[in-house]
């Protein structure tokens, strides 16, 4: 019979204090005995990540496990000021609470009410603890993970656009920016998108540059969750190459939307820590994406 692996990390996603632990016994610290405890096993940190934000994963390495068994298990959660936007100031719809009831309805996935769902988001952020010596390429991972997450917790927004008939003429759209951490929640926002062009990708970029602008703490790094992959290779990739060209295409073209790329580059570059966008499948029962999704069309439908 093989050997099973040890697990790198061990992460506890429900339990006395979620975040991630590289020793068995710190681990069952949190989970022993604690209701409806939830914690899995990984060796990857991507992994882990995935498993915090339900994102699915088809990993074998992920193997829930019971409070008595220390099998692979491991867990993150997530994670400037405010300014004009290019055009004007839009009126925003601040959402005090994001509505009660639908955090309840959605929060009652597993027959009963999962008041803790939002809190699990806002706590899991990364904690090593204990002292355990990990041997060969786990003493170098772990050494590389204590270096990656020196840096204080993140703070996670998720960002979502929505265009009613995007592309006709007449249609109408709205974006809506959701900080996970219900401490922070009084900042939501559901707007109507400003300006003349009403399109979901302007909506989307608009979201995120309102999230970078308004992070409620700069002194700690964001992490914005965006269905957008336009956003993401457009921030991430494809405006060092425009700026290069003079805010041309590869196909000599006009770059779209560029006073929003510029006015997010500028907000990047404002910010302590660069933040890091990551893709979360729209419409897939991802809690932060429905919220952020629930006000865009909120802000859609608000009129001018």
């Amino acid at each position: 019979m093989p050997k099973t692996q040890k697990a790198l990390v061990y992460a506890v996603r429900k339990g006395r204090k979620p975040g991630l632990y590289h020793s068995w016994d710190d681990c069952a610290k949190q989970v022993h005995r604690y209701p409806s405890a939830q914690f899995k096993g990984f060796r990857t940190v991507e992994e882990a990540r995935h498993y915090l934000h339900d994102i699915d994963t088809t990993s074998s390495d992920a193997r829930p496990t019971s409070a008595s068994s220390p099998t692979s298990i491991f867990i993150e959660t997530a994670t400037n000021a405010a300014a004009k936007l290019p055009w004007a100031e839009p009126r925003r719809k601040r959402v005090a609470d994001v509505s009660e009831d639908s955090d309840r309805t959605a929060l009652a996935a597993d027959g009963r009410t999962k008041q803790r769902r939002t809190d699990t988001l806002t706590n899991m952020s990364v904690v090593l603890h204990g002292n355990d010596a990990l041997e060969g390429d786990q003493s170098d991972n772990l050494k590389a993970l204590s270096e990656k997450i020196k840096s204080p917790d993140e703070i996670i927004v998720y960002t979502d656009g929505s265009s009613h008939g995007n592309g006709k003429r007449g249609s109408i759209a709205g974006y809506g920016v959701y900080w996970a951490d219900p401490l922070y929640h009084r900042q939501n926002v559901a707007a109507r998108l400003p300006g003349p062009v009403q399109t979901n990708n302007r909506a989307e970029l608009t979201a995120i540059l309102i999230a970078i602008r308004t992070l409620p703490d700069p002194s700690r790094p964001l992490h914005i969750y965006t269905d957008s992959r336009y956003a993401i290779q457009a921030i991430n990739k494809w405006i060092v190459q425009w700026r290069a060209n003079n805010w041309k295409t590869s196909t000599k073209k006009d770059v779209e939307n560029r006073d929003l790329f510029e006015a997010i580059q500028d907000a990047i570059n404002a910010c302590r820590y660069r933040p890091v966008l990551t893709y979360v499948r729209g419409h897939a029962g991802h809690y932060g994406n429905v919220m952020a999704d629930k006000l865009a069309n909120e802000g859609a439908a608000s009129g001018t």
